[in-house]
């Protein structure tokens, strides 16, 4: 009877305190008055450190294409691009305002890192450069206890 208790209690307690699963979660809200929003998930792909990040967006101008990354760093002080630049594709946005895109990036977010999914301005001119006209903290889901 003490051992199905020990085992009992260390269940428990596993289950209190389990770690953030290997996914990560985004809204995208719209940055300096825009009107782009949206969601972003990641989550931890194969046996290797590989992460497979999905994005929707919505209120896009019609017809546009927008580049779109995960950065190191939090909105407004976001830094270095997560995961190589040119592996984002860009999104393709349809004639309602709406885009989807995923990849797969060869890293995987630390659990305890600062993480922010931008949505760049389609421009690349200097005076313009890759304004981010929607963010998002890209933070870990963490586990639920099952519904009883």
């Amino acid at each position: 009877m003490i051992k199905l208790t020990a085992i009992a209690i260390v269940a428990l307690n596993a289950l209190f305190t389990a770690s953030p699963a290997d996914q990560w979660s985004a809204t995208l809200i719209p940055s300096d008055g825009g009107t782009i929003s949206g969601t972003a998930t990641a989550e931890g792909v194969g046996s290797a450190d590989s992460t497979l990040v999905k994005i929707s967006v919505q209120g896009a101008a019609p017809n546009a294409t927008l580049p779109w990354h995960i950065h190191n760093g939090a909105c407004g002080a976001a830094k270095a691009v997560f995961g190589s630049d040119s592996a984002y594709p860009k999104l393709t946005v349809s004639s309602a305002g709406t885009a989807e895109a995923s990849v797969t990036l060869p890293v995987r977010p630390s659990k305890t890192g600062t993480y922010a999914v931008q949505v760049h301005r389609g421009s690349t001119s200097p005076d313009k450069g890759m304004e981010v006209i929607a963010c998002g903290a890209l933070k870990p889901v963490l586990n639920k206890m099952p519904d009883q």
